[in-house]
């Protein structure tokens, strides 16, 4: 039958409070060591189960009491029902069943955490990227490598922004082949993450990512190859510099760090040499244009009106 909420939650509430009270008195009682951590497993088996219990057949306001409390008492105890909760329609209920699977630390959480990724609700999101920082690099660092290939373009983007957050270049293989998705916040990201790598294999594609039809993709590697100082990156920077006027001082930010600021002078005086060429070019088109448009006026034959 199911539960009715009138409630219920608070008691929940009232049950986790009661719950503290109980270990400091347990813990104050003259009893062996191995009885009192025995009869604390006990209570929190019993407190698990009923929790349980109450997710699977209450409303939104229990459920979401429930794995509340679950990530309270006993979070490795409640995978199951956490693996669950992270698929409820719920949102606060799919935020704290990730919370609680990064508690948990199992192993059979990260597949479903990594799913998650493409979560639609962003607070979600959070929470399921938190609980996957929670798991050491080896277990998650493939896991992710193979979700930038996800059909989903959230979870392949978010995969890109953690992979970053792990400062392993073992992750330099799977961003290099997210440069080339065809969604450009994946490529965004991947470019994000490779500059925070730092590892020198990814300079040839950052110079290619220069040419991204996204603005956000090209400023991402503009960055980052003023981050790697590879004197690869000069030429395809001064291009930038000259070729793209909306980048042209992060271009310029990213020659400093390369170069030093005593190595700037010939590219500005590039942008003094392009400025007067400007300049001179539109002087010569306006005075070639006046000189056709004197020529055609004296061409013109004089037209005569007639009564």
């Amino acid at each position: 039958m199911a539960m009715k909420t009138g409630g219920y939650s608070l008691r929940i509430e009232e049950l986790l409070q009661r719950l503290d009270a109980l270990k400091e008195a347990i813990g104050a009682a003259p009893l062996p060591e191995e009885e009192r951590k025995g009869l604390l497993e006990s209570i929190r088996q019993e407190i698990v189960e009923l929790l349980a219990v109450a997710y699977a057949e209450g409303d939104k306001t229990i459920r979401r009491s429930s794995v509340y409390g679950l990530n309270k008492v006993a979070p490795e105890k409640a995978v199951d029902v956490f693996l669950k909760a992270l698929r409820d329609e719920d949102d606060h209920v799919r935020g704290w069943a990730a919370e609680g699977l990064g508690r948990a630390q199992d192993a059979r959480a990260v597949p479903a955490l990594i799913r998650a990724l493409g979560d639609e609700n962003n607070y979600v999101c959070f929470c399921v990227a938190n609980a996957l920082r929670r798991f050491s690099i080896e277990r998650i660092l493939h896991p992710l490598a193979t979700a930038v290939l996800d059909p989903e373009v959230a979870v392949r983007r978010r995969a890109c922004k953690l992979l970053g957050e792990l400062c392993d270049r073992r992750a330099t293989q799977p961003l290099l082949q997210a440069l080339k998705d065809p969604d450009p916040d994946v490529r965004y990201e991947a470019t994000e993450a490779l500059r925070k790598l730092a590892d020198p294999l990814a300079v040839p594609a950052l110079i290619a990512a220069l040419q991204d039809q996204s603005r956000d993709v090209r400023s991402a590697a503009v960055a980052a190859l003023g981050v790697f100082k590879d004197r690869q990156a000069i030429g395809p920077l001064v291009r930038v510099v000259l070729e793209q006027r909306d980048l042209r001082y992060l271009a310029l930010e990213a020659l400093r760090a390369i170069c030093g600021e005593e190595c700037l002078g010939p590219v500005l005086n590039m942008l003094r040499i392009e400025k007067r060429l400007v300049a001179e070019t539109t002087a010569s088109i306006i005075h070639l244009m006046e000189e056709e448009s004197r020529g055609s006026s004296e061409e013109k034959p004089f037209l005569s009106s007639e009564v």
